[in-house]
């Protein structure tokens, strides 16, 4: 094994300082079904599809260099589906408008769209 001395002589990095994700679930409140959404903080290793849910501090120590990066607005308040009034949508619902987050970020993070598979996780009903 090689200790992390060798290893910086070898020219590598130095990687006591890095922080490495830890999974943290949302914490979902009454004040954030007020609002009707919540902020979810991912990363993705870059040469890795493994796709870790941190916390907003935990999203923040995180080099960008080695990590993919994205915060989405998650809606957990509404209706579920869209709504229509004489054919004309009178208000998203929260599976779509959570569908279509991810549709989006799924070019900034691929497989994200399969991470968070219930578009309706939170939803608090209307």
């Amino acid at each position: 094994m090689i200790t992390p001395l060798q290893y910086q002589n070898l020219g590598g990095e130095i990687l006591s300082d890095i922080t490495f994700p830890s999974y943290s679930k949302p914490i979902v409140t009454k004040d954030s079904y007020s609002k009707g959404y919540v902020q979810r903080y991912f990363v993705q290793k870059i040469n890795d599809l493994t796709i870790t849910e941190v916390n907003k501090d935990k999203y923040n120590d995180i080099y960008s260099q080695y990590y993919n990066k994205v915060i989405i607005k998650w809606i957990i308040s509404g209706p579920k589906n869209n709504v229509y009034k004489n054919k004309i949508l009178e208000t998203k619902g929260v599976q779509e408008q959570n569908n279509q987050t991810l549709v989006e970020n799924e070019k900034k993070m691929k497989g994200i769209k399969s991470y968070l598979n219930n578009p309706l996780e939170f939803w608090g009903g209307k």
